[in-house]
């Protein structure tokens, strides 16, 4: 009966930990407003997708590496169309780490399309400015 006692606590504890642990490591508002600014270098500020397939949606992924001396908090990504979802990290990039910004284009309409991709983050310019290109070939 003890034993059950202890190593309920002992989960219940741990589970506390964990959740804490968490919380911690997810950037808030108040991180974001207080952070020191960074400087970053994006591997490639534009990707062109070529020629997708009507009715497919293809990925590609920017990676953003923190070259300054301070911890990179993306705010916020957003895109110029709600065909184009962004994926980012909710987590701090340590100076020296990169992070990944996943990028979901829905190929639905035929035809050309060029996407903005608007990084919010703690550089001195506050935003990086990324895009994705390409045509949707018509279904057959």
């Amino acid at each position: 009966m003890k034993t059950n006692k202890v190593i309920t606590l002992l989960i219940i504890a741990l589970t506390i930990a964990i959740s804490g642990w968490l919380i911690m490591d997810t950037v808030t508002e108040t991180d974001y407003e207080s952070a020191l600014p960074t400087t970053v270098k994006v591997e490639q500020t534009e990707i062109d997708m070529g020629i997708l397939q009507q009715g497919k949606p293809q990925t590609v992924i920017f990676k953003l590496k923190n070259t300054g001396n301070h911890p990179l908090f993306i705010k916020h990504v957003e895109s110029s169309c709600g065909c184009t979802v962004p994926e980012w990290t909710k987590k701090p990039v340590k100076p020296g780490n990169a992070a990944e910004i996943k990028v979901t284009y829905d190929a639905k309409y035929p035809g050309r399309f060029i996407k903005q991709i608007k990084v919010f983050c703690n550089t001195d310019k506050g935003v990086e400015e990324l895009r994705i290109m390409g045509a949707v070939g018509s279904r057959q």
